[in-house]
């Protein structure tokens, strides 16, 4: 057994790494290594790092010890850091060359960004406590004092800064006693800017590798395309345990299951769907499907909330002049009144800035540049990989808008209601229901809306929520509505239904996922659809010796493509449009010429 292996190393005072496949069960190791040392180490504190407060909860939920901490890698960072301010301010003003910071602030770390008002987030705090630990070594000895043992979950996704801390910079010289750090992950799996593998800090000595090779979740087919997949010498087996979910409970074998590789000269994913329904090969439930995709946009569109997805995308053509301004103005080193009105800066700059004259901006056009100028939209403030519940417990690294936020809980509330949750509703709202006329009103706001009336708006539904006091707004949402005017009347005006489409994304009620926030989940029938869209981080015909020769670009689809895969616990097939003739015969090989189908 791995974790005996684990435990060897770990009375050795060395570093280890297990590594594990898809659905190999690290959680499960993790979870029995923590209870040896609690076991045996009873008064030895431990600090178990994880890449999601969802991560957190489970471990905390499986062990009983008051001497381990659990939280994420940036909560566990700044619990080190923030109470030697002397030294944090020092560092921080040089790292971020902040000379005339008032150094009788303290550093604060929030949701968002304010370095001259001394607050940091998530990005600031890796940086700053890789500088300290390699500049004072007080500090590194305190660290390894206070923390025995320093268990890492899924860190292939963790910035490289923080595996320099924990393997260069907390050195074992420093200390007398027993320090150990355990790495837990698959290299496969890394589709982030994380460390991605250990190999230097192996080849330097400084941590051991144990391989854990198997695989409980996917069927034998799967598992054989999981294994041509990976670059590193683990090969993966089925379990041998009869109650892993990939064993067959009547035969007491591992499923076959199936991998099919398709293509068509026709992409729609629906033609795909319908094959996979209807031929007696599959006859796979439909309801059961996972449809991924690479692209947020496809996924925004099929899912139904285009409108949403064009304005945090940036596509908003008054969007777009603003931010052609902004940026004429600040590699032109112009400093502009903040009371100065677009229609003014049009005239004088726009031609200039070679912003499209044409555009209507009569929205904007008596709004202050003050206003204006701090306008930003990414696609991530709309979608991230997250539930609702992970991005609430986790908020210091949410990426979502707080608008967005917002009227997703304002969603769930409704969702909540309407399908007669009335204990989660009362916990999570602030309305009060004190009288028979509290609970009438509630009921007929509440039964006024309807998942598919199209002239519900956006901002009727926030009304509704002012209205009834249903959830108060933070100040950071408040600051972000007078800081985005134009965005928060965007998506006010955008229909309801909308929301709901968003909504049932988020919670995972969709059949469309993407690539990315598959991670670490598992579907009955995945469907893959190799369809880079405008990404040239990613090319899919690299899988099959075609596209593109940028090592960057091959591993990084590769590593996606084996997580897609990898989710699939009955079925497996994968498409893609019009393939050239290498990328056919490629696909044969990887997954047999009976299962590359034309399906045309």
């Amino acid at each position: 057994m791995e974790e005996y292996i684990i435990w060897r190393l770990i009375e050795e005072n060395k570093n280890f790494l297990l590594s594990g496949g898809a659905g190999s069960g690290k959680t499960y190791t993790l979870v029995q290594v923590l209870r040896m040392i609690s076991h045996t180490y009873p008064n030895k504190t431990i600090a178990c790092i994880t890449y999601t407060n969802t991560a957190v909860n489970e471990i905390k939920s499986r062990i009983d010890n008051k001497n381990l901490h659990v939280s994420t890698i940036h909560d566990f960072l700044w619990s080190c850091i923030c109470n030697y301010q002397t030294e944090l301010k020092e560092t921080f003003k040089d790292l971020f060359q902040l000379e005339d910071f008032d150094i009788k602030e303290d550093i604060q770390y929030k949701e968002y960004t304010r370095l001259k008002e001394g607050i940091i987030s998530h990005d600031e705090v890796l940086s700053l406590a890789e500088k300290m630990y390699s500049k004072y070594p007080k500090l590194v000895k305190i660290l390894i004092n206070s923390y025995p043992f320093i268990m890492v979950d899924e860190y292939q996704d963790t910035n490289k800064s923080v595996v320099d801390i924990l393997l260069r910079h907390l050195n074992k010289k420093e200390t007398d006693s027993r320090f150990v750090v355990g790495f837990f992950g698959d290299s496969m799996q890394s589709i982030y800017d994380g460390v991605g593998n250990l190999n230097e800090y192996i080849k330097d000595g400084l941590v051991t590798e144990v391989q854990k090779t198997d695989n409980r979740r996917n069927p034998q087919f799967v598992i054989n395309l999981a294994n041509k997949l990976r670059t590193d010498n683990l090969i993966q087996k089925a379990s041998n345990d009869k109650l892993a979910p990939n064993i067959d409970k009547n035969t007491g074998y591992v499923k076959h299951g199936c991998a099919v590789f398709l293509y068509s000269s026709n992409p729609d994913l629906d033609n795909v769907r319908r094959y996979l329904i209807t031929q007696s090969d599959f006859l796979w439930d439909e309801k059961k499907i996972k449809e991924l995709h690479l692209t947020k946009k496809l996924i925004a569109g099929k899912a139904g909330f285009p409108t949403l997805y064009n304005i945090y995308s940036g596509d908003d053509e008054v969007y777009k002049v603003v931010h052609k301004l902004k940026k004429y103005f600040k590699n032109h080193s112009l400093k502009i009144d903040d009371n100065r009105n677009i229609d003014s800066l049009m005239q004088e700059y726009g031609k200039s800035a070679n912003v499209d004259m044409s555009v209507n901006i009569k929205p904007i056009s008596k709004m202050q540049w003050g206003t204006l100028e701090n306008m930003y939209v990414n696609i991530d403030m709309l979608m991230d990989n997250k539930t609702i519940e992970e991005d609430e417990q986790n908020s210091t690294e949410s990426t979502l808008s707080k608008l967005v936020d917002y009227i997703l809980k304002i969603m769930q509330l409704i969702d909540m209601y309407q399908n007669n949750n009335v204990g989660d509703f009362l916990k999570k709202t602030e309305y009060k229901i004190t009288t028979f006329l509290d609970k009438k009103r509630l009921s007929e706001s509440m039964n006024s809306l309807s998942f598919n009336d199209v002239n519900i708006k956006i901002g009727d539904v926030i009304s509704l929520c002012e209205n009834l006091n249903l959830i108060k707004q933070s100040d950071g949402l408040i600051y972000e509505i007078q800081s985005n005017v134009y965005i928060y009347n965007l998506v006010c005006s955008v229909p309801f239904t909308e929301l709901v489409k968003l909504y049932e994304y988020k919670e995972r009620y969709s059949p469309y996922a993407t690539q990315h926030g598959v991670k670490g989940a598992e579907f009955d029938y995945v469907l893959v659809n190799l369809d880079n869209g405008r990404w040239t981080n990613y090319n899919f015909k690299t899988l099959f010796k075609d596209g593109s020769s940028k090592e960057s670009v091959i591993s990084r689809t590769l590593n996606l493509f084996y997580v897609c895969c990898t989710r699939a616990k009955e079925g497996l097939a994968v498409f893609i449009h019009n393939p050239s003739e290498t990328v056919i015969a490629e696909a044969q090989k990887m997954f047999g010429n009976e299962n590359v189908i034309n399906i045309d």
